[in-house]
């Protein structure tokens, strides 16, 4: 079974729908390949999966600005790992933890039902948390370490993020000193 490997997404933003951003397939698939993914520079404020990574996918989220969800604002399932710099995370909408699915900000196991599935992990550095965000689940833990990024990438002030990010996100990139297709 062949699937795309090295994703970048950058610049999005994801809005008025369900299901912001999400790879590795469901529980009908639990070998699927294993992909890497980036994602940076970009606005998530879907309802749910800002992004929601499973089933051993290893992805470098920074530089983003995620709220508006309801239930996970990021979100790493069985064997998947996020590595999370620099991001601004507010719960500003999310339900209260107690009817929350998996919290605001959350590494695990989100079906108590499938409990037998092994988690996932997201670790952290230079993340804003901010309205009410949390962590939860298995974040930045001692074993299995983070994978290892392979390639030269910058971190904003997290303090300039938000601004940026909603200014710049999307179809109406104003941002002059962004990369242009001509």
């Amino acid at each position: 079974q062949t699937s795309a490997d090295l994703i970048t997404i950058s610049n999005y933003h994801a809005y008025n729908t369900s299901k912001g951003l999400q790879g590795g397939g469901n529980g009908n698939y639990p070998n699927h390949p294993r992909l890497r993914a980036t994602v940076h520079t970009s606005q998530l404020s879907a309802s749910e999966r800002n992004p929601r990574f499973q089933y051993g996918i290893r992805a470098h989220v920074f530089n983003s600005y995620i709220h508006s969800f309801k239930h996970s604002g990021m979100d790493a399932g069985r064997t998947a790992q996020i590595v999370s710099e620099n991001n601004v995370i507010s719960a500003n909408t999310a339900r209260t933890p107690t009817t929350s699915q998996t919290g605001r900000y959350s590494a695990g196991n989100s079906f108590p039902n499938e409990a037998h599935k092994p988690v996932g992990h997201v670790y952290t550095s230079g993340d804003l948390l901010i309205d009410n965000a949390v962590a939860t689940g298995s974040i930045n833990p001692t074993q299995p370490p983070p994978f290892s990024i392979d390639y030269q990438y910058e971190l904003m002030d997290v303090a300039l993020v938000q601004d940026h990010v909603m200014r710049n996100s999307g179809a109406q990139n104003n941002d002059n000193s962004l990369l242009f297709c001509e």
